[in-house]
């Protein structure tokens, strides 16, 4: 009944991201695969709203809205990869595997649409790596 109430709500909302991300963050832990669909779509929809909200969700001491910050943002990828790899580069070190998955997700789309970009930032993050973040 909670997915049914968040899909409704987000249809009926789906004009007004900033309500809709204001309910995710509600949400998100009752109902993750559901908010993580909606959070997919408010990527490719509205990505202004997402880039103003979800660097606050990256910094949540809660591990899954960290993870769930992410989710979607390969839409961006080849329109402002820039933005998405600094994003990334804010989480390398988060001690979370949920985290860490996600982002091993997001390079991997980034690189497909911006290889070069991709791999210039990844070498980076690595020459300057610890063992842990080599590791990860």
């Amino acid at each position: 009944i909670r997915a049914t109430g968040l899909f409704y709500f987000y249809h009926k909302y789906q004009d007004n991201p900033e309500r809709i991300i204001k309910t995710l963050d509600k949400t998100f832990e009752t109902v993750p695969w559901e908010s993580e669909t909606i959070c997919f779509e408010l990527w490719k929809r509205f990505p202004e709203a997402m880039r103003e909200y979800m660097p606050l969700w990256a910094e949540s001491d809660n591990e899954k809205k960290r993870a769930m910050s992410m989710h979607g943002m390969e839409n961006i990828a080849a329109r402002n990869p820039q933005f998405v790899l600094t994003f990334i580069s804010r989480l390398l070190d988060d001690d979370s595997e949920e985290v860490q998955k996600k982002i091993s997700h997001i390079l991997t789309q980034i690189g497909r649409v911006r290889p070069i970009q991709t791999y210039v930032n990844v070498r980076r993050w690595l020459l300057d790596a610890d063992d842990t973040r080599f590791n990860t």
